[in-house]
């Protein structure tokens, strides 16, 4: 499978690769779907599709967008309620209308809210699967993963210190009909990384590595883009109990933590916390204050930019009042 670029699902933001956009009433996904998912198989072996489908609270929309090959032509697309590993009736029905060219599938369909809840309140409990003749019961398969949203700060590292004005932020997604970790981070005022793990602790405490992830990247300088293949029980574990774990970027001058940040869901996020001591008040203000105009090129992040257009400005400043106090 590949690293998939992600995101955001509390705030606006555009990112390489996929460019997975949300707003606060959507929440987007990255979806892989591939024969071998299939279940009761076989599905087609060398079969492939990928893109994004969203969720718009608002208007009850599931709106998608896929690009396949290796199957004959679609006869029809769903999603079903039922994990990794097992199979389940139609949930929803999402046809096989295209409004883009061959070997697409870009449409959306409207449902019940009750059905956008239950597949919010449970991401990997649901898969997209599509079906073709040679393929009645599926052709390919994708779970909807389960994504979280991290800001990494030297502060936060312990025991530290970490780097005082170090950060980075971005998705981290975990895809669990392929055991698989994707990650996209923009990273900024730290030494070129050395490591980067997730680790096995809650806030204030340390832990030794849990799941080595790598300084690979598919971006260019100043990101972090990958993913790594890890065993079921490991993705289990995290996702048992995600305010557990932490992942932190390592470097030269900082070989125990330049930067790390707690795993929490994006839906739960504290976007606002830039200081990442628990809490939005003076001290995120000030940082807000202290960036106010337009953001540095890239690769070099802007944090307090939670509306993700490029520089930082009122709109920025009622999300950071509006979050005052402490965190989630």
């Amino acid at each position: 499978m590949f690293g998939k670029s992600i995101f955001a699902l509390a705030v606006s933001c555009a990112c390489s690769q996929l460019a997975l956009v949300a707003h606060a009433e959507q929440v987007t996904f990255p979806i892989t779907m591939a024969g071998p998912e299939e279940v009761p198989g076989p599905g087609d072996a060398d079969g492939t599709a990928s893109g994004t489908i969203t969720f718009d609270t608002v208007t009850n929309e599931i709106s998608w967008n896929f690009t396949y090959a290796d199957i004959v032509a679609p006869t029809a697309m769903h999603i079903h309620a039922a994990p990794a590993g097992a199979g389940a009736g139609v949930f929803v029905g999402l046809g096989v209308a295209t409004s883009g060219g061959a070997g697409t599938l870009i449409s959306s369909v409207t449902t019940s809210p009750a059905n956008i809840s239950a597949i919010l309140a449970n991401p990997i409990g649901f898969y997209v699967n599509i079906h073709n003749g040679p393929f009645p019961s599926g052709a390919i398969r994708g779970q909807i993963p389960a994504m979280f949203e991290l800001m990494m700060t030297g502060p936060q590292e312990f025991p530290g210190p970490g780097d005082a004005d170090g950060t980075a932020m971005g998705m981290l997604g975990f895809d669990t009909g392929n055991n698989e970790i994707f990650w996209d981070f923009t990273y900024a005022d730290i030494a070129a990384p050395t490591a980067m793990h997730i680790h096995n602790a809650p806030a204030g405490m340390s832990a030794g590595v849990f799941v080595g992830l790598g300084v690979a990247t598919s971006g260019g300088a100043g990101t972090l883009i990958s993913s790594v293949t890890t065993t079921p029980a490991n993705i289990t574990a995290v996702l048992a109990a995600p305010t557990d774990f932490y992942v932190n970027i390592h470097n030269g001058p900082f070989p125990s933590g330049a930067v790390r940040g707690q795993i929490e869901d994006a839906a739960a996020s504290c976007t606002a916390d830039l200081n990442g001591d628990g809490s939005v008040g003076s001290g995120d203000l000030a940082n807000l204050l202290g960036s106010w105009g337009p953001c540095p090129a890239p690769p070099a992040t802007c944090a307090a930019d939670f509306s993700m257009d490029g520089s930082v400005g009122s709109g920025d400043l009622a999300t950071l009042l509006g979050s005052w106090g402490a965190c989630p």
